[in-house]
């Protein structure tokens, strides 16, 4: 049952957010500018809490972010149940019409105030990439520091195609094509494609997970330099590791063998979790929500009143 007098004492206040989250929780208050002794809208928690699960991410990895998680769900339905309840009784097309309707994705409601986890989202079985545009930019971000070694374009548009990544080393030039799951025959087939149809490139390379007898066989004959993958982690720790391994060495390929074994082979490729390395757009994303949570909030004690007559 709705209690309007508990609604009103219903607040975080930031002797509270240290005794939940520590001296983190103080940092991300103060990295985000927030002065205010206390917090009076359970979405505006929310939104400090997406933040602070950026910062739990990079400073102590999943154990961490999964930590701070399951504090926040659990507190903030325990600590702000009648203003949750508020939000979620009252006719949100009859009170805003295309107002709420613009800002609504800011503004969850009932157990939507909630957050889902959302770190193992970028990985397949937790030790492979499930975009390869995360598996792209972790080893493209990586070629850019040796750039004294090779010349590196990512998505760059052939004859065929757009490549992942082409490596350029003046003569002679590598197309490198990236799989996240186990390479299919076709794979083999589309970087050989890239290299005979464009007469600028001269070796192919297919990064996959894993490869069969046959492509092992199949990439001989069409001399592909075949590499495997797989994404090295410590729960506890903020970053990644990038670990490549050959799986063939084809003599003729030989720019990229000496690529690899100059650049590759035994260096560590590491990279940062790729929901949560950007904080300049989390930091924009988050004052967006906070303004729309204290509009919508105080539009929403409006308009209450005006329904209920109080």
């Amino acid at each position: 049952m709705l209690n309007p007098e508990k609604m009103m004492e219903e607040k975080l206040t930031i002797p509270e957010i240290k005794l939940l989250y520590g001296d983190l929780g103080i940092q991300v208050l103060e990295c985000l500018g927030i002065s205010d002794e206390l917090m009076y809208i359970p979405q505006l928690y929310r939104a400090y809490a997406e933040y602070l699960l950026v910062f739990s991410s990079r400073q102590g990895g999943k154990n961490l972010y999964e930590k701070n998680l399951k504090i926040f769900n659990d507190d903030v339905l325990m600590r702000f149940p009648n203003k949750i309840e508020f939000t979620s009784i009252l006719d949100r097309q009859f009170l805003y019409g295309d107002f709420f309707g613009k800002l609504k994705n800011n503004f969850p409601t009932g157990n939507g105030i909630l957050l889902k986890n959302e770190y193992e989202k970028p990985f397949r079985k937790k030790h492979f990439f499930s975009l390869e545009e995360h598996m792209r930019k972790a080893l493209f971000d990586y070629l850019l520091t040796e750039h004294d070694v090779v010349f590196a374009e990512k998505e760059k548009k052939l004859t065929r195609g757009r490549a992942d990544i082409t490596l350029g080393f003046g003569k002679r030039n590598v197309v490198v094509e990236l799989k996240t799951s186990a390479a299919k025959n076709k794979d083999l087939y589309q970087v050989f494609d890239y290299v005979q149809a464009d007469a600028d490139y001269d070796e192919a390379v297919l990064i996959a997970e894993s490869f069969d007898a046959y492509q092992m066989e199949l990439a001989k004959r069409l001399d592909i330099s075949l590499v495997r993958y797989e994404i090295g982690r410590n729960d506890d720790e903020p970053e990644f590791i990038l670990c490549l391994e050959r799986a063939n060495v084809i003599e003729e390929n030989c720019y990229f063998n000496n690529f690899y074994e100059e650049v590759i082979d035994n260096n560590d490729i590491w990279f940062e979790h790729p929901l949560f390395e950007d904080i300049k757009a989390v930091d924009l994303k988050y004052f967006e929500r906070v303004i729309d949570a204290i509009k919508i909030y105080d539009e929403l004690i409006k308009k209450g009143n005006e329904v209920y007559g109080r």
